[in-house]
């Protein structure tokens, strides 16, 4: 499938929807581009933008916190 945009005045563009649909693009995705140099071409790559509660869990410490004294800390700069 190839699909042709255009840039806009400030090099804006727009991504078309059938890509959007296709790979379920919303407008909180993140788009990387990567240039192939041995090609000479761009590769245009979506990815979900992290959720909170998908890194809830990810970390785990093994010393009992206090959340209220944490966020004192830092506050002050002190972590």
């Amino acid at each position: 499938m190839v699909v042709s945009t255009k840039f806009y005045k400030g090099f804006q563009t727009v991504v078309p929807s059938e890509i959007r649909n296709k790979l379920h693009v919303d407008d909180s995705d993140i788009i990387d581009w990567d240039i192939d140099e041995n090609n000479n071409t761009v590769v245009v790559s979506f990815r979900k933008k992290p959720k909170l509660h998908d890194l809830s869990g990810k970390g785990k410490i093994n010393k009992i916190t206090n959340s209220v004294d944490l966020k004192h800390k830092s506050q002050k700069g002190i972590l």
